[in-house]
């Protein structure tokens, strides 16, 4: 569990307290948060308004971004894609990781 993980499960302790699953389509639309958030403070430190056409410009200037354990490190490309998954196996009535993330070249 990197710092990401462990802030999510705490916003869902906080605002959730009966929910104990998250599926992983949850997780996804917490990573495309984070990277609108990361989009917009580019925009912001490069000194351009955020709009819709300077996010998509920023794209593919995140190189080598750390997402806190949440992925591995997110590099994106022409594309405005980024391939990557991670191997899990059973192991004791729970998934745990059997390889670190693997990222796919575009």
């Amino acid at each position: 569990d990197g710092p990401m993980t462990k802030a999510m499960h705490a916003y869902t302790k906080k605002h959730h307290p009966d929910v104990k699953y998250r599926p992983n389509s949850y997780m996804q639309g917490w990573f495309t948060g984070m990277v609108y958030v990361k989009l917009a403070k580019m925009c912001s430190k490069a000194g351009l308004p955020i709009t819709g056409e300077n996010l998509k410009n920023m794209i593919p200037k995140v190189k080598d971004w750390d997402t806190g354990g949440l992925s591995g490190v997110v590099s994106f490309g022409k594309s405005n894609a980024t391939g990557m998954g991670k191997v899990y196996k059973a192991e004791n009535g729970k998934f745990v990781a059997a390889s670190d993330w693997i990222q796919l070249d575009e």
